[in-house]
This record gives structure tokens, C-alpha cells and sequence, in this order.
């Protein structure tokens, strides 16, 4: 750049040789060329040759002109320009502007277009400042003088209006900044620019403006046209303003609440930056913190952290702390971990992003209100109630300053302040605040909207501590159904891990729901309503949301097997998940952590895809309701659905209740029964040192051991949860229930009534998932009437092995227990001990055969070495049907979560047994095949393609469709991690998503002879009797335990349908 300089003033030399009007002529000419070098540079960010230049022309303007001069005002006017395009040194800027307005104002009058010229920049940067009344003042004049000497028809006309639009978009004036920016796009229209980057550029302000006044029904349609212009006309799809008009409509998508539209709109940006661009820059960062945010929004908590902590690390290599974006980002963590409930971690956010607000002198910025709504809201949570109020109210004074009285985020201060004023018993106060959350929110967005939803559940909690019943059932009715469509909305998009997260964000309001509902019934009170009783409400959104999303699995895999194209993405997708589950049956340190990554993304994307392709749940639970489920009842016959639910009403939000929802076909409307608190059955599952054979008989039979009241006597299962039902039930004779929590766990047809009688003997019992399967209980159609048993295995590689597995003393116990314990203090008969060989199985299947083959079915029988991962992996493989029957007689086993038994005392290290310490759940339950035994210590061999180890996970991912009776003759099989709605995650969710009809299952270790004997008389009682499954099954339990079997002998099995 120096050679250029002095090759300039060569050239002056030469000048001042030619004549004066020449020489001037010429000089003008060399710093205009200059000024234009210059500004090229500037519009590439190089500040250091753009002043190097432009002080060169202004050396040959003051030297040829002198300073009052037009060319030496062109050379000031530029000065200022750098600076401000740059941000370089704002204040720096404004003396340039204003020197270049002086000389200008002298030298070309006031009404001229370069003197409006240096009165835009000397606006704009003002605009940059943050003061925007001076700002719009001084760019109001100059579009005057532009207007009154070279017209609208002046090419830079429309950035006078475009930057108008936005200095009063700052100042939420948006009506005005709309009229303007509707002014410049007609200009460009009819200048034959509409399929130009400016006009789309016009279109993103537009679109932005509507996304700030939460028009987002606006919004969608002007950036989806720009889009339209970049794909067909301007046919550049790496233009870096492509990506900007990306990243508006997933914010907009966002913002509205169309999460799946959202994430793959920002999925695209995102690929977009990085492959033109990289990821060390603003617009990746910015990027995947708006991502961040989308999650955050879904309850996927996880995920948003990553992507938050991602771009902060990248902005804070770019610019380092002291910004608005590091500001926000640290914000935003805050937000995850107190929706994560780790309010210590938010506190520690909040008050880091309150330094950068601090340190950057913006205490009246929006953002800082937020900043203060939030870290309020941490406050409270913690019951620092005072310190709460001072923070919210001023982050209210700052919204009520700034005139942004009908923005969400003061909508959300409101709703906060509300909030506290009712922990603080002050409900006087919060009325008012809650019932303008409601309308700002309700004219912005719409009812369809989770910000609504939760100011709902906020104003049916005042109505509550008001004790205006009636008002509360009204809104808790209105809250059930706008989350149900919110949830029937995301199930069609969503993945199934995406769905278990956003759906959990509404359990807090399910939870006060019940317990709205338990207090109506404890006090005996029945509203006079003619909307639905909450009763009604309660019944519905249980039927809604139990067992939710392995029903929406299950659909899902049916439907997709119904079309060619979509039946290909399902094998390639259940393919992903086979390798996964090879994956995870590895200990971490064994793992491809990069290819896990990238698997589980594969898998999850191609899931969302066959979702939105199959959409299997929109319209067969649409309409769901408990009338329905009721047509379905004969008068004999009664429905129940189980709950349990933290009490969350007067303190006691950590006592977790059980209720059942009773219906019978004369009533008017569901029953609400409370039953007991959770204390009372918890006692039923910990014992200390006893034979599981003592413990089990004495739940399930009428001496005095029992459950221990407060008073000190004992009372037994029955009273605790049959005899308060009994009352509600008078004339029945079969009852069809779903349990929840820790009912999963209880066989209710062996509870004793009597020393003589069992509730099976009252009752027939038929358990149901969920009572809505009543609504879809078509007759089973059988398309291959096969059976296949599997049985008298050897889980072994190499049968001389067997007897020094028998003596090893390391080898750990898959049982269920709260302490592990080792295989030599286990009866090995029992299935669930060692895993030997079991004599009892391989005679039961021999016996099974020869039951079934006098019934005209054919029998495959699969024994010893034949009895692999593989050979029943096949099962219902390249389009052929299932077999009828699936009966296996093996050893299974359940492990709870080892982050939840850790008090056990016992050492699990990351080492030992993948299937004892995995994080999913579907992975510590499962079946033991031919050979399983290697795997299980840990030494199978590397090129072998199945392991023996048969996990729920792996079986979750067979199609049984077909498949009427799947019977599992081995342990706990039954068993599994209780989540929520969800219900049992382990074998019993694995063969439900499979496709099985019937599901026969253990609840614990049940001795070898007696599970032969059990499963021999059920079949003959189900295929030579004639009855149906359930009646046979109860028949063949009932039997037994006339032969005089104790309870621990022949009740462990349990029927699911």
C-alpha cells in the first residue's frame, strides 16, 4: 500500500504540469477512485487499508482543494463511513459525519444529496449507538432533502425507508416500520427488482418485524416467498443471505411452536454455514444457539446444554466475554438447568450473564429484563422470596419503560410476579397479573400454544387456593385438551426419546390435576358443572397418555410395513438400531463413540422421517374418551385405570398418591377413588436377608403379616387396594384394569380375600396397558398357525465347559434384588440362579409338543446349541407372518437403574457387566440364549454376530404382529424400570412394541418344576378345553394352588394383554 501512495503523489507531480482546469479536473477524478478503493475495502471489514487510502485522498484533497472543500467533504464523509459500517469507533465516527455535514452545509447549501448523505450516515450511526430518536430525526430530514432534489426515484432511496423500518422496529413502533417496509418492496417491485438478493432483503426486515410483534402467520409467508427467489431466480443457495433468511423461519417456526418444521429448517441452515463458512464464526454460533433454544422449548434438555455450551466456546474464541451473544448464551444455559430443576448451576449462570450486562452499561436492555424475569424465577424456587419481588419488579419497570406492554416477555414477568405473590399467600395481587399473562398471551398467540397452556395451569392454581372449585375444574378442563393437541401435534414428528422428554414437561400439570381431583373426592363435593367433571377429565387424560409412545412405536412399525418406500426406511432404520444394540452391549471403553454418535443420529433422524410419513396416532386416539371406553362394558363388567400422582396441593408434593378411575356402564361419570400413599406398597419390595419365598407368601396370603400402619396393627393387600374398589363395583364379575407404578409389580389375581378365596375367584381380571385397548379388541386373526418353543438350552459355547462354569464363584446373579447376590447362595433350580442347564424347561417343551400337535398345530422345537440370538431373531423376518405361539423356557433377568442403587452397597464397576450398568433400561432386561454365557462373563467371541444375550432393547425391534401368544418361562421377566406413563420399561414394553397380542410373564425367581407344571396346565385348558387365554390362565394358576402350591409356587405369573 505504500508503493500505491507514493505512486499517487508521482501522479500529482504530473498534474500540476497540465493546466489548472485539467489539473483539477484530474484531481477530483484520482480521489473519488480513491474514496472507492476505499470503500471496497471497508465493505470487507479491512479498516486498516480503508483509512490507509482514504487518508491519502484526503492528503491530495487538502493539498490540490483545501479543506473547505466539496472534494475534501467527500474524503471526511467517508472517514465517518469506515467507522460506522465497521463499529470500529462510533464516537470517532460521529466527529467525521460531522465535520463532512459542516463542509458540505458551506460549501453545496443544506438541500443536496450529498449533504443528506452525510446526515444518513451521521444517522445511522447514531441509530448504532442505541439512540433512536435522534437517529430516526436526523434520517427523517435527510430522506426530505433526497425526496425534494433527485426524488424517490433516487437508487438508494429504499435504504432510507429499509433503515427507517428498523430504527422503529427498536422502538416498537411497528406499524409505521411495517408501512415502510411495505413502501420499499412496492418501489423495488416496480423498479423490476423483485427477484433480486435487495428484495429479499426486504423481505427478511418484513419477516423479522412480524416475528418481533409475534405475527408469525405473517412472518411464514414472506420468508417462504424470499426462499421461493433464491431456489428459482436468483439460483444461488450459498448466498450468505440465504442463510439469514433460513435462520428467521426456524426462529419463527420456533417461536410458534412448530418444532418439527423448526428443527429441519435449521438443521439445513446449519449444514449450510458450515460447509461455506466453517464453524469458527458468528452465524454457526448463532445458529445452533437458536437450535439450542428449539430443544430447549421440546424438554430435550440434553441436547440444548450441548449446543448452548458449543456456541458459547465459539463466540468466546470470536469476541471473546464482553457481548450481547456470550450474554445470551449464558442466559440461556441458565434456563436449561432450571428447567432441569438444578437451580444452584442457574443461579451461577444468571449471575455471570448479569456481569456481562453490568460491564457493557445495558441495564435497559430487553434482555436484561429477561435476565432479571429468570433469575427471580430461580429465586423463588428457592423460596428467597424477597429477593425475588425486588428483581421482578424491576424487571418490569424496564418492559413498562420501554412501551413493550404487549410482548410475550412481559407477559412472562407478569406470569412470574403472579406466581410468587401466591407462594406468598398474597392471591389478591396475583389475580390481576395472571388474568393479563393470559390476555397478552391469548391476543399474540393464539390458545394452541404452550406459553398459554402454562399460564392456564397458573390461574387453575389461584382458582384452587381461592377454593373456586368450579372455576378450576372449567380451566383444568380447557388445560387437558389444548396439551393433549400440543402432544398429538409432536407425536407426529417427534422421535421416541424426543417424545419421553417434551412429554414430561406436562407431568407437574398432570400431577395437579389428580390432585385437584383427589381433594374433590376426599371432600365429597360434586360440582354442579355442565362441562366435563374433572373426574371425566382425569379419566380422559389417562386414557390420552398411558403407554403414549409404545403405542405410537407399535403404529408406527405396523404402518410402514403397509407401503413399499416406507417399509424400506423401516428396515434400514431397525438395521440402525440392531447395530446400536451391538454397541451397547459393549462396556464404554470398548465402544466406537464416533460411530455411536453417528448412529444414534442416523437412527433418530429416519424415525422422525417415518413418523411424519405414517402419522399413526392423529386419528386413532384423536377422540378418545371415557364414554367410549364405557359402550364397550357389558353390565357385568367394570373398567379401572390405576394412577399414581404426586400430591402437589398443601405441602405435600413429595407424597406420591395411588387412585383408580373406576367405570361400570350405569354410571354418569367416572369414579375418583384415592387409595394409599406409595410408603404403604414400598414396604411390600424391601426385605432385609429373607428367602424371597417367606416375603412372597406373606403378601400373598391372609396371616398376620401385612402392611404395617401408622397405628401399629397389620393390614393386609386386600384392604389397601381391593376392598375400597369393591364398594364401587356391586354386581360385577369381570374387571378389566391397567395398572401404574408400583401396581406393575403385583399379581392382583392372587391377592387373598380369604383363607379360601383369591380376588381371581371373585373377579376374572384381564390386565390391559391401557383400558383404550377395549376400544380396538378385534378378533385375532391367525396367519400362521405354527408354534415355536424354545427350551432345554444350553448357554454354553462348548458343552465340556459346563461343569467349570457350575463351580465358578465370580460369576454374578441376574435377579431381582436390592443387594446382588452371588450364584452360590441361589437355589439353581430356580430360573433366574445360574445360568445352567435347566432339566424342567427342555421337559416342559417335550411335554408342550405333545399338547399342541393334538390340537392339529404345528410345533417347531428349537433345544441345545440350536437355540440361539440368531435362530429367533429370524422369527417374522422378510414378510413372513409369526408364528401363532412363541413359548421360551430360559433364564431371564432385570437389573435396576445402577444410578438408583447405589445405597445397595455394592461396587458396580464400569468394567464388569454391560447389561447390569447400562443407561438404558431396555438393555438391563432381557432373555439368555444358546451360548450366553460368554457374553455374560465378558469373553464372547469378537466375530460373532449375536452374543446370546436377547435384550428387550433387541426384541423391541421384531415384528410379532402376527404372533397371538408370546409366553416367557423364565424369571422376573416381568420386570423393569417404572416410567411415568410409560409404565414397565423391559420385556413386557419390548413384545408390546413387537406386536404380541398375549404376553404371560414372571414378577420373580419361580421354582423350575412348578413353572412346568403351571405352563402344561394352562395349555391344555387354553388348546383342548377350549377357553380363552385369560380364563385358561387363571384356571391353570387357580388349580395349582388347589394342589396346595403356596403363593410363591404358582402366582409369580402374570397375563398381559
Amino acid at each position: 500500500m505504500k508503493a500505491n501512495i507514493i505512486l499517487l503523489f508521482l501522479s500529482i507531480l504530473l498534474i500540476n504540469s497540465a493546466s489548472g482546469q485539467t489539473v483539477d479536473s484530474l484531481a477530483s477524478h484520482e480521489i473519488d477512485s480513491l474514496i472507492q478503493l476505499s470503500r471496497s475495502f471497508t465493505d470487507k471489514g479491512d479498516v486498516k487499508n480503508a483509512l490507509e487510502v482514504n487518508v491519502a485522498a484526503e492528503t491530495l484533497a487538502l493539498n490540490r482543494f483545501g479543506k473547505i472543500s466539496k472534494e475534501y467533504g467527500d474524503c471526511c464523509n467517508n472517514h465517518g463511513r469506515i467507522f460506522q459500517a465497521t463499529g470500529k469507533d462510533l464516537k470517532e465516527a460521529l466527529s467525521w459525519y460531522q465535520l463532512a455535514l459542516t463542509i458540505r452545509e458551506e460549501v453545496l447549501g443544506r438541500i443536496n444529496p450529498d449533504y443528506a448523505t452525510s446526515l444518513f450516515g451521521f444517522g445511522m450511526t447514531l441509530a448504532k449507538m442505541g439512540n433512536f430518536v435522534e437517529a430516526e430525526a436526523n434520517i427523517l430530514e435527510s430522506k426530505k432533502i433526497i425526496e425534494n432534489t433527485v426524488g424517490k426515484e433516487y437508487k438508494y432511496y429504499t435504504s432510507y425507508l429499509d433503515n427507517l423500518a428498523i430504527i422503529n422496529m427498536e422502538m416498537k413502533k411497528f406499524e409505521k416500520a411495517e408501512k415502510l417496509y411495505l413502501e420499499s418492496l412496492e418501489i423495488k417491485e416496480k423498479r423490476n427488482e423483485k427477484f433480486s438478493v435487495p428484495y429479499c432483503g426486504n423481505l427478511f426486515g418484513l419477516a423479522k418485524l412480524y416475528y418481533n410483534m409475534d405475527y408469525f402467520e405473517k412472518a411464514e409467508p414472506v420468508l417462504l416467498e424470499a426462499i421461493q427467489i433464491f431456489k428459482v431466480n436468483i439460483k444461488n443457495l450459498n448466498h450468505p443471505f440465504y442463510t439469514n433468511i433460513l435462520s428467521m423461519l426456524s426462529l419463527v417456526y420456533s417461536k410458534w411452536g412448530k418444532y418439527d418444521n423448526a428443527e429441519l429448517v435449521f438443521l439445513e441452515n446449519i449444514n449450510l454455514i458450515e460447509r461455506n463458512i466453517g464453524k469458527e464464526n458468528d452465524k454457526y454460533a448463532g445458529s445452533i444457539n437458536n437450535l439450542a433454544m428449539l430443544y430447549t422449548s421440546m424438554g430435550n434438555y440434553s441436547k440444548a446444554e450441548y449446543y448452548y455450551l458449543a456456541a458459547l466456546d465459539i463466540k468466546l474464541k470470536i469476541s471473546g466475554k464482553n457481548n450481547l451473544f456470550y450474554a445470551s448464551s449464558l442466559q440461556n444455559l441458565g434456563v436449561v438447568y432450571s428447567n432441569k430443576g438444578d437451580f444452584k448451576k442457574a443461579e451461577y449462570y444468571y449471575l455471570e450473564t448479569k456481569q456481562v450486562f453490568d460491564s457493557l452499561n445495558l441495564k435497559e436492555h430487553p434482555d436484561y429484563a429477561a435476565l432479571l424475569t429468570n433469575l427471580s424465577s430461580v429465586y423463588q424456587k428457592t423460596n428467597r422470596f424477597k429477593e425475588s419481588e425486588i428483581l421482578i419488579l424491576e424487571s418490569i419497570a424496564i418492559y413498562e419503560k420501554s412501551m413493550s406492554l404487549e410482548s410475550l416477555d412481559y407477559a412472562a414477568a407478569l406470569g412470574n410476579l403472579a406466581n410468587l405473590y401466591l407462594n406468598m399467600g398474597d392471591n389478591l395481587k396475583a389475580q390481576p397479573l395472571l388474568l393479563k399473562n393470559i390476555q397478552i398471551i391469548e391476543s399474540t398467540l393464539g390458545k394452541q400454544n404452550p406459553e398459554y397452556t402454562l399460564a392456564i395451569y397458573n390461574l387453575a392454581s389461584f382458582y384452587f387456593l381461592k377454593k373456586d372449585y368450579i372455576k378450576c375444574n372449567l380451566l383444568l378442563n380447557e388445560l387437558d385438551t389444548l396439551d393433549r393437541s400440543l402432544v398429538l401435534n409432536a407425536t407426529q414428528h417427534m422421535s421416541e426419546n424426543e417424545l419421553q422428554k417434551y412429554i414430561s414437561i406436562f407431568s407437574k400439570r398432570q400431577d395437579f390435576m389428580f390432585s385437584f381431583a383427589h381433594n374433590i373426592s376426599v371432600r365429597n363435593e360434586v360440582l354442579d358443572l355442565n362441562e366435563n367433571s374433572i373426574s371425566e377429565t382425569c379419566y380422559n387424560n389417562v386414557l390420552f397418555y398411558k403407554g403414549i409412545i409404545s403405542d405410537i412405536v407399535e403404529n408406527t412399525k405396523f404402518l410402514a410395513t403397509l407401503d413399499s418406500s416406507t417399509y424400506d426406511k423401516f428396515n434400514l432404520h431397525r438395521s440402525y438400531l440392531r447395530s446400536l444394540a451391538q454397541e451397547y452391549s459393549k462396556v464404554k471403553s470398548e465402544r466406537d463413540s464416533d460411530y455411536v454418535v453417528d448412529l444414534e443420529m442416523k437412527a433418530n433422524s429416519l424415525e422422525k422421517d417415518l413418523r411424519r410419513t405414517v402419522q399413526p396416532y392423529q386419528n386413532r386416539f384423536k377422540q378418545v374418551n371415557w364414554k367410549d371406553v364405557q359402550k364397550q362394558l357389558s353390565q357385568n363388567e367394570a373398567s379401572i385405570e390405576f394412577i399414581h400422582y404426586k400430591y402437589s396441593i398443601q405441602g405435600l408434593a413429595d407424597s406420591i398418591y395411588y387412585a383408580a378411575l373406576i367405570i361400570t356402564k350405569d354410571m354418569t361419570r367416572p369414579y375418583f377413588l384415592p387409595l394409599f400413599e406409595e410408603s404403604k406398597l414400598n414396604s411390600l419390595f424391601l426385605f432385609n436377608n429373607e428367602r424371597k419365598s417367606d416375603y412372597v407368601n406373606a403378601i400373598y396370603s391372609m396371616p398376620d403379616r401385612g402392611i404395617v400402619n401408622q397405628e401399629g396393627s397389620r393390614i393386609t393387600l386386600y384392604d389397601v387396594l381391593c376392598k375400597p374398589i369393591e364398594s364401587q363395583i356391586k354386581g360385577i364379575t369381570k374387571i378389566y384394569f391397567s395398572p401404574s407404578g408400583l401396581l406393575h409389580r403385583i399379581n392382583l389375581s392372587a391377592i387373598p380375600v380369604s383363607n379360601e378365596e383369591t380376588l381371581a375367584d371373585r373377579y376374572q381380571l384381564i390386565e390391559l396397558n391401557s383400558t383404550r385397548q377395549l376400544l380396538h379388541d378385534q378378533k385375532f386373526n391367525v396367519k400362521n398357525n405354527i408354534a415355536v418353543l424354545y427350551g432345554g438350552i444350553n448357554f454354553e459355547k462348548d458343552t465340556s465347559l459346563l461343569q467349570n462354569e457350575a463351580k465358578s464363584k465370580d460369576f454374578v446373579m441376574a435377579s431381582r434384588s436390592i443387594n446382588e447376590i452371588s450364584f452360590s447362595s441361589i437355589d439353581t433350580s430356580l430360573r433366574g440362579g445360574s445360568w445352567g442347564y435347566l432339566l424342567g424347561t427342555e421337559k416342559e417343551v417335550n411335554a408342550l409338543d405333545r399338547i399342541i400337535q393334538s390340537v392339529k398345530i404345528s410345533v417347531r422345537l428349537v433345544k441345545g446349541h440350536d437355540a440361539t440370538e440368531e435362530s429367533i431373531n429370524m422369527i417374522g423376518k422378510h414378510k413372513m407372518p409369526s408364528p401363532r405361539i412363541l413359548h421360551i423356557a430360559t433364564h431371564g433377568y432385570f437389573f435396576p437403574d445402577p444410578k438408583l442403587n447405589v445405597a445397595g452397597g455394592v461396587n458396580i464397576r464400569q468394567e464388569t457387566n454391560v447389561f447390569k450398568i447400562s443407561d438404558h433400561p431396555m438393555m438391563r432386561s432381557g432373555l439368555i440364549m444358546a451360548g450366553g454365557n460368554a457374553a455374560w462373563k465378558g469373553v464372547n467371541s469378537a466375530n460373532d454376530n449375536e452374543d446370546g444375550i436377547w435384550t428387550a432393547y433387541e426384541i423391541s425391534q421384531m415384528d410379532l404382529t402376527n404372533t397371538e401368544l408370546v409366553v416367557l418361562s423364565a424369571c422376573e421377566t416381568g420386570l423393569g424400570d417404572i416410567q411415568g406413563n410409560e409404565g414397565v420399561y423391559g420385556l413386557q414394553r419390548a413384545f408390546k412394541i413387537a406386536g404380541a397380542k398375549y404376553l404371560i410373564m414372571s414378577l420373580w425367581q419361580v421354582p423350575d418344576k412348578q413353572t412346568s407344571l403351571l405352563m402344561t396346565t394352562f395349555y391344555k385348558k387354553w388348546l383342548v378345553d377350549k377357553l380363552s387365554i385369560p380364563q385358561a390362565f387363571q384356571g391353570a394358576q387357580k388349580e395349582l394352588r388347589e394342589m396346595g402350591f403356596d403363593p410363591y409356587q404358582w402366582a409369580g405369573f402374570i397375563l398381559v394383554e
